[in-house]
């Protein structure tokens, strides 16, 4: 954002008697200039050492940094504000960081978005679906080595992949690596889909939910699939084990390991 329109929107926001911010944001910087009183929805947790150390050697730098910055400044703004943050765990991480913590649900599924079968994992070409941003942190690349693991295996699989990304760069590593694998036959790029019935149809086209995340709180694409009466193989990471049990409503595997994706989806087949 230009120096000028920066201005305009602090002066825009400055007029504004109350503001509800979605976090962990990289705008918490720009947030502690304004004189607004300000309300802070948390929906998610910045990564731990752990979390960083599964990334390469580059995005752990670069994040390990990034988040060190938006760790000082969310804090800055979580000691003058209102903090609703949409979990238990976050509530207990935060609750004597802020000057006023209540613990809320976000999620905006409802008893009439909740789909029913038990037709998944039946047909002769398994259908899995990725649904989330489009880098490496979501383990991504991981689930692309998997599927050319499951090819070897003589599994008939198709991916596809729901998400998007501010990072082209992103795309044409996907798109390299699976020529590379030669999975390009096994993955279909759908792209962004918006949130709704449009979404939700296409986690009920689908067999197995898989998202590999390597740092997380708890993505909200798990409940919405979950919704849609769909398998989900995970990752024990964030506050995801403190949802979901291992064996019961869900896989969950280590982040970053490309033989436990295989082996659970075999487990579904």
């Amino acid at each position: 954002i230009s120096l000028l329109k920066r201005k305009h929107i602090k002066k825009s926001l400055e007029d504004i008697d109350f503001l509800i911010i979605r976090a962990p944001t990289t705008l918490c910087s720009f947030f502690n200039k304004l004189h607004s009183k300000i309300a802070v929805m948390l929906i998610g947790e910045l990564p731990d050492r752990s979390q960083l150390n599964k990334l390469k050697l580059f995005s752990n730098i670069y994040n390990t940094l990034l988040y060190k910055w938006m760790e000082y400044e969310q804090n800055k703004v979580l000691k003058t504000s209102l903090v609703l943050p949409n979990s238990e765990r976050t509530f207990n991480n935060v609750w004597e960081k802020s000057k006023e913590c209540i613990q809320i649900k976000t999620t905006s599924i409802s008893i009439k978005n909740i789909f029913s079968r038990k037709d998944t994992c039946h047909s002769e070409i398994l259908k899995l679906l990725f649904v989330g941003r489009l880098e490496e942190s979501k383990g991504i690349f991981e689930l692309y080595h998997a599927i050319a693991q499951l090819k070897k295996d003589k599994i008939i699989c198709q991916l596809s992949v729901v998400g998007f990304s501010g990072n082209n760069e992103i795309k044409y590593q996907l798109v390299s690596l699976s020529e590379e694998l030669e999975i390009n036959d096994m993955i279909s790029f759908i792209g962004y889909v918006p949130y709704g019935e449009s979404l939700y149809k296409t986690y009920r086209c689908h067999d197995i939910f898989i998202m590999p995340t390597k740092f997380d709180a708890f993505p909200r694409t798990i409940t919405e699939a979950m919704s849609q009466s769909l398998p989900v193989i995970t990752t024990k990471i964030g506050g995801i084990p403190d949802r979901l049990t291992h064996g019961i409503n869900a896989i969950l595997i280590d982040p970053g390991n490309v033989q436990q994706i295989v082996d659970s989806v075999k487990k579904l087949k």
